[in-house]
């Protein structure tokens, strides 16, 4: 799927026969689903934060939208170069297109972030609570505006850049958003996965007082020390990653947002690494204190 990258239009400057315009970048906001991607790859052992008809249905949108992107930029060149009535009414019409595919495939998105994260384990009541109406706020702000650019009667392009700004304006709250809400549903994921690893290696030790196996009891208390240090040195990782979630909730810069997010990321991922192994020489472990 195509990276979007530039999703605003913005007068550069008016003249009596035309309307120069540009394309701004919306920074980094739909990086998110690369992103998103990548961290649900690695994280394989848990179910993937969107199930497979949401994730399609937000691929349909995007790809709807990747195409009046292009629409559009084809309509701004052939205006600019030919400033005709013709060239100037295709314009509008792939500009109204391009903003309102953008508003339908931004709302898809936040659709299934709630969705997910009503259903994410081990997330904090009142935090969950926080996100879920800011996420129903901006869906209703996006579908009044789907309806507002589908109503348009004959719209001037001042009409659609000043909707555009509307939505320019909010980028950085969007952004935050859709990253508080990601890191919290995949935290939540592995902080249940981590207290059931944890909660494996006490079952574990009870086993092995019971019975050995065929390895000695110093040998399997030894694999179970290094077990137990994977699990707790696991523990620091999520630990770490919640005190950059803290400074993302308080954090109000869009490039900031970003970097926090990464970070979070890269602590889980280094948690899961962890977790894995531990996995491993759990099942090791088990197979050794149920040998004959």
């Amino acid at each position: 799927m195509p990276v979007l990258f530039r999703l605003f239009l913005k007068p550069t400057s008016i003249g009596r026969k035309k309307i120069k315009i540009r394309i701004m970048k919306l920074p980094k906001i739909f990086l998110l689903f690369y992103f998103f991607i990548v961290l649900t790859l690695c994280f394989s052992i848990v179910s993937p934060v969107f199930s497979q008809n949401e994730l399609k249905d937000y691929q349909y949108q995007s790809e709807k939208y990747s195409q009046a992107y292009d629409d559009y930029i084809k309509a701004r060149d052939a205006y600019l170069t030919y400033e005709t009535l013709t060239s100037r009414d295709e314009l509008i019409t792939a500009a109204r297109d391009f903003l309102y595919t953008r508003a339908i495939v931004m709302r898809t998105y936040f659709q299934i972030l709630k969705v997910e994260l009503k259903k994410a384990p081990d997330v904090e009541a009142t935090q969950k609570e926080y996100l879920i109406l800011s996420l129903d706020s901006w869906i209703n702000w996006l579908m009044d505006s789907e309806e507002e650019i589908k109503n348009l009667q004959n719209p001037t392009l001042v009409d659609l850049l000043e909707i555009s700004k509307r939505f320019e304006k909010n980028q950085n709250t969007f952004s935050k958003l859709a990253y508080q809400t990601l890191s919290n549903i995949i935290l939540g994921k592995m902080r249940l996965l981590q207290s059931e690893a944890t909660s494996i290696n006490f079952l574990l030790a009870d086993k092995i007082s019971e019975n050995g196996g065929t390895k000695d009891v110093v040998t399997l208390n030894q694999w179970m020390q290094t077990v137990k240090n994977m699990t707790y040195q696991s523990q620091k990782n999520i630990e770490q990653a919640e005190a950059y979630l803290a400074q993302l909730n308080s954090s109000s810069k869009t490039e900031q947002n970003f970097e926090l997010y990464k970070q979070i990321q890269q602590e889980l991922e280094k948690m899961q690494y962890k977790l894995l192994n531990a996995i491993d020489y759990q099942k090791e472990i088990l197979r050794e204190v149920e040998s004959e």
